[in-house]
């Protein structure tokens, strides 16, 4: 949309906004000078957003192709397809103001067939068969290995003497005290 072009002095001045232009012009013997050209477009920004690899932006509503609230991507990752237990899923990145989509990537299988919810457990609620015997709860196969095997009738037998060792001590103070 082309709204003003004037020829001055063999040269052409064109302006592409639908704003007004103020312009001065100073005429002597035929031939025309521009002192001032004031073009007071304001910028309207478009409701669409444009992008590339790196920011997003509106561009003007008056066609005048200046960039507005030009800004980096703000991205959050999109779960395309969920990883199972035997195939791979996949997820991208995408920019939550204007929905650029970075390349999708590779979630790897995750090998395990737990639950879906991991609140729920793959243990039976209840006894699978009523009449088997309850567990042990004294039977220490399940408990994780410390990799700590030392004994603790040594640490116990040293604490005993330690405490005959202070015992005796604090009565020969106090024989000693009352002696005088």
């Amino acid at each position: 949309m082309k709204i003003f072009e004037e020829e001055v002095n063999d040269e052409l001045y064109t302006d592409f906004c639908s704003e007004p232009v103020h312009m001065n012009l100073d005429v002597t013997n035929g031939t025309g000078t521009i002192k001032d050209f004031d073009n007071i477009h304001e910028h309207k920004a478009g409701a669409e957003w444009k992008h590339n690899e790196t920011s997003h932006w509106n561009e003007c509503m008056n066609n005048c192709g200046e960039k507005l609230n030009e800004a980096p991507h703000s991205y959050e990752w999109v779960i395309d397809k969920e990883a199972t237990a035997t195939e791979a899923g996949s997820k991208h990145e995408e920019c939550i103001v204007c929905g650029y989509e970075k390349a999708a990537v590779e979630i790897p299988a995750t090998g395990t067939t737990g639950p879906a919810n991991p609140n729920e457990s793959n243990e039976p609620s209840g006894p699978s068969d009523p009449s088997a015997p309850p567990e042990n709860p004294d039977d220490n196969s399940n408990n994780p290995q410390t990799g700590d095997s030392s004994n603790l009738v040594l640490p116990i037998f040293l604490l005993f003497v330690s405490g005959i060792g202070l015992a005796g001590t604090s009565i020969c103070l106090k024989k000693r005290r009352y002696s005088k």
